[in-house]
């Protein structure tokens, strides 16, 4: 009997052996936690199961509202709830979840019942009869400390024959129930051991639960795949545009990925991403990163535009719009019905970027030397002098589909098109919006850029800019400043070829180092020459006195 006995233990630990080797490659059994922390060594996965549906990954976080684990995750985990390790329980195992901690454990609510077999007709004795399990069968995480009856916490290892593929877990239990065989036969015990872990795609939504079916071995949902877990590292990327922006931004990234410049997570209007530190593979001791970027603003700081909203013509089409913001002398009001095609210093705006931020600037207007201002609560927006006032001067740039906004700079207002307050019908004016959380990204708050550049160009074709001179052709002062400002909109150029605009003088429409009779039209409709008088060194013609203003000729 001892030699026997000796030998089945023998066999045993072959078995034990083999087993072990079979699914070594699939997981590693980590040492159990102790003290609340886990253990050294401790070995996470991801665990995946494929079936026809699909993929699905196990995530503690993906529970519905009774706690019961859905398998859903169609991507695999990068957080902590989607790590897992298997621990020993004796000759079974548990499973641990990284983000619940040491105090909860992967649980089967199964409350098995048993039905005895035929029943001999003498003496109370059965036959084998069966286990089963209800269809409701579910998976939960449950705390150490509160595991309920009928709560399953210990898993076997299951050895299939074929498809090696994954691991397959059946509950354990001390649940039993004695039958004899025959009348005379021995008592003997039988347990529930087909109750495997399993994906049931029965119910909905998916969830994970167990089956009682001999079936179970050869079902993809009961087959468990372990993938080694990648953790994610919290990766602070520093952003440096070479003009004074300096900000950071984090990211979760894989552990040990070597970085690309698409990894850098995108800014407002910064493009042209690179990451300028050597070493770029991420770990928990290299995780800062330095990125040089390059700004792409829809305008460019220091030139000047014209600027109009989404529905300035009262529908959301900026294509469709004929009016622009135009700042008023008269109240300090900006007025978004200002004429789009007029050449107008008060419809002209700089952007004046805020030294050290990432998308501020102060909005100034050439036309009232003034600064746009807002306040936070739902009001109009003003032209105020800089550093005036208790209203906002400071905008944050944001994009907002194909336009962008000029946002608070501590808030959600928007200045835009969508405010009037009920002033006159005719002067419809620029304000803040409703102060909610949607004001950035609604429609009405949509500003657009227009670029002034070639309605200065056009100015150096004109041969007159008033009533007052005639000239031979055009200014040459005003072609050269109408070029210069086509060409390069900044604030000197466009203030040097308005003044060419606005202030003409006679000798910018005459051509240097000639010599010019000029004539008048005399009240008789004859033309007069204008001359000198030498004794009262006064020109005059005749009877005609010449008066400052007069529409005069200029001929060689």
């Amino acid at each position: 009997m001892k030699k026997n006995r000796t030998s089945t233990l023998l066999l045993a630990l072959v078995a034990s052996f083999v087993c072990c080797l079979s699914y070594a490659q699939h997981f590693t059994v980590s040492p159990a936690p102790s003290g609340g922390s886990w253990a050294t060594g401790t070995k996470w996965y991801t665990i995946k199961i494929t079936t026809a549906a699909g993929t699905s990954y196990l995530d503690a976080n993906d529970t519905n509202s009774s706690g019961h684990l859905d398998v859903t995750q169609s991507s695999k985990p990068t957080g902590d709830s989607g790590a897992w390790c298997v621990v020993e329980d004796g000759s079974n195992y548990k499973f641990y979840n990284k983000a619940l901690g040491t105090g909860y454990v992967l649980g089967l609510y199964a409350p098995v019942t048993y039905e005895k077999g035929k029943k001999f007709l003498t003496a109370n004795k059965y036959r084998l009869g069966t286990w089963s399990i209800p269809n409701d069968a579910y998976a939960k995480m449950y705390s150490t400390s509160s595991i309920g009856a009928d709560v399953w916490t210990s898993f076997a290892l299951g050895s299939p024959s074929s498809d090696t593929g994954g691991d397959y877990f059946h509950a354990v239990t001390s649940k039993s129930e004695t039958y004899y065989e025959s009348v005379l036969g021995d008592a003997k015990t039988t347990k529930p051991d087909n109750i495997y872990l399993n994906k049931r795609d029965v119910l909905s939504p998916t969830r994970l639960g167990a089956w009682n079916d001999s079936k179970a071995l050869s079902d993809d949902g009961s087959r468990f795949i372990f993938e080694e877990y990648v953790p994610t590292v919290e990766v602070t990327f520093n952003y440096n545009s070479g003009t004074g922006y300096t900000a950071s931004r984090t990211a979760s990234v894989l552990e040990g990925k070597t970085l690309t410049t698409a990894d850098v997570p995108a800014v407002d209007y910064y493009t042209n991403f690179n990451i300028t530190t050597s070493n770029k593979t991420v770990s928990s001791s290299n995780n800062t990163f330095t990125v040089s970027c390059t700004p792409n603003f829809p305008f460019t700081e220091g030139h000047v535009y014209k600027m109009h909203g989404a529905n300035c013509n009262g529908s959301l089409n900026s294509n469709a719009s004929n009016f622009c913001f135009t700042a008023r002398t008269e109240d300090n009001y900006i007025t978004y019905k200002g004429d789009k095609a007029a050449v107008n210093a008060y419809s002209y705006w700089i952007f004046e970027h805020v030294a050290n931020t990432e998308n501020q600037f102060y909005i100034y207007n050439m036309g009232t030397d003034k600064y746009l201002s807002s306040n936070t609560n739902r009001s109009y927006a003003v032209m105020a002098e800089k550093g005036t006032g208790t209203a906002n001067q400071i905008f944050r740039i944001t994009p907002n589909g194909d336009g962008f906004n000029l946002q608070h700079q501590d808030d959600t207002y928007c200045c835009g098109v969508h405010f009037d307050g009920g002033k006159n019908t005719d002067k419809t004016y620029l304000g803040t919006g409703w102060g909610v959380a949607t004001d950035p990204s609604h429609d009405a708050s949509r500003v657009y850029i227009m670029d002034i550049a070639p309605e200065l160009a056009a100015l150096g074709n004109d041969p007159a800019t008033t009533e007052g001179y005639v000239g031979e052709g055009p200014s040459q002062v005003l072609k050269t400043a109408a070029a210069a400002a086509g060409t390069t909109p900044t604030v000197a150029n466009v203030e040097a070829c308005l003044d060419a605009y606005n202030n003409p003088k006679l000798a910018d429409y005459v051509t240097a180092d000639k010599y010019y009779q000029i004539f008048f039209e005399g009240s008789d409709g004859t033309n007069q020459a204008l001359a000198l008088n030498a004794a009262t060194e006064t020109y005059s013609a005749g009877a005609f006195t010449l008066v400052p203003g007069t529409v005069m000729a200029v001929a060689e």
